[in-house]
């Protein structure tokens, strides 16, 4: 069970590697930990410990490939998933496929939540946070409100 916290600025480098923050990573399991970067729903990408992933897995595994819309669904959530072994200093490198789908540049943040790292452009991670904050308190209220105590 993860329960990852934290907002994290980094840099990716010219060959497009970044560096998991000590804190984030131990989080994650510490040097040696396996895990898998794949696309987002958004632009963003997003970064499972492997635990996480193959439970993911075999929930996209049921789908019947006899139905186009679950073929097309399980395309989708493979297309680019690939390993991500920090090396020694705590970087992983990201493809230039996925690095391209999320409008990566030199400056990027780490999203950790739940059991999950969103990889995002900054500039596009301060815009959903703007976006977001216009209507929290909605949210909050449409989402949590009526729980029962």
């Amino acid at each position: 069970m993860y329960n990852l916290i934290g907002e994290y600025d980094v840099t990716m480098d010219y060959k497009g590697r970044i560096r998991l923050p000590s804190s984030l990573l131990e989080q994650l399991g510490g040097s040696g930990v396996r895990l898998i970067v794949n696309r987002g729903f958004e632009k963003c990408l997003v970064l499972y410990p492997e635990p996480v992933w193959m439970d993911m897995t075999k929930q996209v595994d049921r789908l019947n490939p006899f139905v186009e819309r679950h073929r097309d669904f399980t395309r989708l959530f493979y297309r680019g998933a690939s390993q991500a072994i920090p090396d020694a200093t705590g970087r992983i490198l990201l493809s230039r496929m996925l690095a391209a789908h999320a409008e990566l540049g030199t400056e990027v943040v780490l999203f950790a939540c739940k059991s999950q790292v969103e990889i995002w452009s900054r500039p596009n991670y301060l815009k959903l946070m703007e976006r977001g904050a216009e209507h929290y308190a909605s949210l909050a209220q449409d989402l949590l409100g009526h729980q029962d105590a």
